[in-house]
């Protein structure tokens, strides 16, 4: 501390007028004697007591850079998820090289080239139980037909570059159409020729994601055509082979498994097992039995049912010959009513034969 000594007549305060502003809290009089603190506490002291502006201004200042740095934080989480998109696509391969892998998993393009037709003979099964049998026809050509005979009736579906059709088990034909027509005749165009040509046929193809699909990771590619078909298949990353086929347009999924040889097979491997589920409908899985091959299917066999293919002219002359004898005997008739009988006789003999021609021509499609 330091110190002053005051005249003995003054009884006065020593530094009465203080500076506009500050405060002496430690000065005090000791007797006839003033004591000072020392110096750092006096400069303390003199800090401001009511001046906060700058203060303010610092809060000022800070707060708008705690939100300018918060706004710059989201703006880089931004940009960091949108460029991880694009990222995780990049690295999905191509189209190309998952049918390319796909085509050497099952032997290669040249065993494909040597393999020109297939039929394969099916056992079938619907909720643990035997339902019946199936078979399976296909040209690379891009053709491919599907008849089952089950418990309930015969169903028949086919489709080639022409034309897609189904019969249904109370045997309805019907013409599919628009998208349904579509998505048929592209799952013949791939599935018969082993997706091997498909960029030939001006199909589109592009990867969509990566799943997992019994436990194996899987690539989704989808297949579109301009007309606007559009199926997805899923191939396996690790086995390279197909696993499943998903078609919106008919709501139905099937899945392709236990791939292995086949006697007889120009391919290395083919599927044993199809499970096909189809909306509205219990799961049919298909376990191969058969197969042969390069047996020179016809075209016709993939072409709908129609009495088209009957031979009309022979079938006049043949019931022409019959009306004949059927007037002999019926000379003494009115000419009316032998008119009228014989032409209902024409057109009931007529059914008739269209109806036997037709069920000799389908059973010979089948033996075939």
């Amino acid at each position: 501390m330091t110190g002053a000594t005051l005249s003995e007549d003054d009884d006065s305060d020593a530094f009465v007028s203080h500076p506009s502003g500050f405060v002496f809290r430690s000065l005090k009089k000791v007797g006839r004697k003033l004591t000072f603190p020392p110096l750092s506490r006096v400069l303390k002291n003199m800090m401001p007591t009511k001046i906060l502006r700058p203060r303010a201004r610092r809060l000022a200042l800070t707060r708008p850079t705690n939100r300018t740095r918060t706004l710059l934080k989201a703006i880089a989480l931004l940009l960091l998820v949108c460029a991880s998109a694009p990222a995780q696509t990049a690295k999905l391969p191509t189209p190309d090289k998952i049918i390319n892998d796909y085509v050497k998993a099952v032997g290669g393009r040249k065993r494909l080239a040597a393999l020109r037709d297939a039929t394969y003979e099916w056992s079938v099964r619907q909720n643990g139980a035997d339902a019946g049998t199936a078979r399976t026809q296909v040209k690379t050509t891009g053709a491919l037909r599907t008849d089952f005979i089950l418990a309930d009736g015969e169903r028949d579906a086919a489709a080639n570059a022409r034309t897609a059709w189904t019969r249904t088990s109370d045997g309805h034909l019907r013409t599919l159409t628009d998208s349904e027509a579509f998505a048929a005749r592209l799952q013949a165009l791939l599935e018969a020729s082993w997706f091997a040509d498909y960029k030939k046929q001006k199909v589109l193809a592009r990867t969509v994601a990566r799943d997992t699909l019994g436990g194996e990771p899987a690539y989704s590619v989808e297949f579109a055509t301009r007309a606007g078909a559009r199926l997805r298949y899923w191939f396996g990353a690790t086995s390279k082979l197909l696993l499943q086929m998903a078609d919106d347009a008919r709501h139905v999924r099937v899945r392709f498994s236990e791939w292995r040889a086949q006697a007889g097979s120009p391919l290395q491997l083919e599927p044993h097992r199809v499970e096909i589920e189809r909306e509205g409908e219990g799961t049919l899985a298909l376990t191969l039995q058969s197969a042969s091959y390069n047996t020179n299917l016809a075209d016709s066999i993939f072409e709908p049912p129609s009495d088209s293919t009957l031979d009309i002219p022979a079938l006049l002359r043949e019931l022409s010959k019959s009306e004949e004898g059927d007037r002999e005997g019926l000379r003494g008739l009115p000419h009316r009513k032998l008119r009228l009988g014989a032409e209902a006789r024409r057109r009931e003999r007529l059914a008739a034969h269209a109806r036997a021609r037709g069920q000799g021509g389908e059973a010979r499609r089948r033996r075939a």
